[in-house]
């Protein structure tokens, strides 16, 4: 019994197509095969009637056999080529059969052989991915070791860095002012490294210990070596914290706040500076030939309560958008607050005095309340071109005894209050306009 073979079809496999032959190769076909038939015939007919006859070839002999011999000698040949043809035939049929086996068997082998191709290519496939599995292993394990490599490193830069601090420290302790000065220098590029790494925590503990060295007690004496010497490493600090605070600066300052209450400082120059933390300036004491502000910003709260300005101070074109105080603050020298913009909150100059000639020409008073009450104005004083735009300006109690008090050609001219508002008689005669109150010419 015949062994089935089971063979995939592709279904998208071309099918042949049957193509009839024509009629003249039939023909031909059939013609060649009845002549091949009687050619075999033939000689078999022949050694029938040989076998029949007895006396040798019947068209040598002419003998002549009766019809029953014939019938005879044709039944055997018949039988003899239909026997050869059947088994021609059969021989035909098994070779059929055999090819259509082999080709069935060669199908499966092929099946067979294309599965295990499969098989060996997804193996190939898991071996590769394993592979890749195990690269990115070894991947995320030299990850983690450069960032133990690299972690170790910013440790031992860490103690470095420390390590510097207490140095630093102790040469701003040191009692050789060359010593004291490097250490200014040390303890900024200090704080410049530390900023570079994004510390700003420790760039601010920095930022305090120059400052903490400029709120030391200090008594100025041109006659004292010592004391001219602690001077000049107090000017060094102010110009290193100084190219800080410029927006072009590398390593900035400005968003580190500065407590500098009580401080001793000559010829402070922090023009443009921008201070973005809190500043407490309270009861400083500004010497030398200048304390310059000139064009400065101030982002957060200010206070200067109680400082005295013995050197000109200048705050021109300066801008103040958080609250700021001046309360009790003294100006000795000459004072420019020209073209500053006041715009915080709150601005008080309570108790101030001003001794010096004072400009306010151009500035702008804003937010929700400026307060002048019982300053002392002791010196010329102009507040020609000012804008009071805020909620409420008060000078109460303010007192005008320099030789002019100028509030002539205001820009914005909004709820201010002097103590003559009722009494208009009661103005003293040194605050201009004599007519009052001034008149409003605002901006083109």
């Amino acid at each position: 019994m015949r062994e089935d073979h089971m063979v995939s079809v592709d279904p998208n496999a071309a099918v042949p197509v049957h193509v009839p032959e024509p009629g003249w190769k039939v023909l031909w076909k059939t013609l060649f095969g009845m002549v091949l038939t009687f050619a075999f015939a033939l000689p078999v007919l022949m050694v029938a009637v040989r076998l029949i006859d007895g006396g040798g070839p019947w068209w040598l002999t002419g003998h002549h056999l009766d019809t029953a011999q014939w019938y005879e000698a044709i039944r055997d040949t018949v039988a003899i080529v239909a026997l050869t043809a059947a088994g021609g035939a059969a021989y035909l049929t098994y070779r059929r059969q055999r090819t259509a086996d082999l080709t069935q068997y060669t199908a499966a082998q092929a099946v067979a052989l294309t599965a295990e191709a499969n098989k060996l290519a997804a193996t190939a496939h898991e071996i590769a991915a394993q592979a890749q599995h195990t690269s990115a292993e070894a991947l995320v394990v030299s990850n983690k070791q450069y960032e133990l490599a690299a972690a170790q490193h910013d440790a031992a830069a860490i103690r470095d860095l420390r390590a510097r601090f207490t140095t630093t420290s102790g040469q701003l302790a040191h009692a050789s002012p060359a010593v004291r000065m490097a250490g200014v220098y040390a303890m900024a590029a200090l704080a410049d490294d530390w900023h570079a790494r994004g510390n700003h925590a420790e760039v601010q503990v920095c930022v305090d210990v120059l400052c903490g060295y400029l709120r030391l007690p200090y008594k100025p004496d041109p006659d004292c070596e010592r004391s001219q010497n602690g001077l000049e490493v107090r000017k060094t600090i102010v110009r290193v914290i100084a190219a800080h605070l410029v927006p072009a600066a590398e390593h900035s300052w400005s968003d580190r706040d500065f407590d500098l209450t009580g401080a001793y400082l000559a010829d402070a120059d922090f023009s443009s500076s921008q201070f973005r933390g809190r500043n407490t300036f309270n009861d400083m004491v500004f010497a030398g030939k200048y304390a310059s502000f000139n064009g400065a910003r101030f982002y957060d709260k200010t206070w200067f309560e109680g400082v005295t300005f013995g050197a000109p101070a200048d705050f021109g074109g300066a801008r103040f958008d958080e609250e700021v105080s001046y309360r009790n603050a003294t100006f000795a020298g000459l004072t420019r607050f020209s073209e500053t913009e006041f715009a915080g909150s709150n601005t008080w100059f309570d108790g101030a005095t001003l001794d010096g000639a004072t400009s306010f020409a151009d500035a702008t008073f804003g937010g929700e309340g400026v307060s002048f009450h019982k300053t002392k104005f002791l010196k010329h004083t102009s507040f020609i071109g000012a804008a009071f735009t805020g909620w409420h300006t008060s000078f109460d109690a303010a007192v005008f005894t320099g030789p002019t008090i100028s509030f002539e050609r205001p820009t914005a001219w909004r709820m201010l209050t002097f103590d003559w508002d009722h009494t208009p008689a009661a103005q003293p005669p040194n605050v201009l306009p004599s007519k009052w109150p001034p008149v409003v010419q605002p901006t083109a």
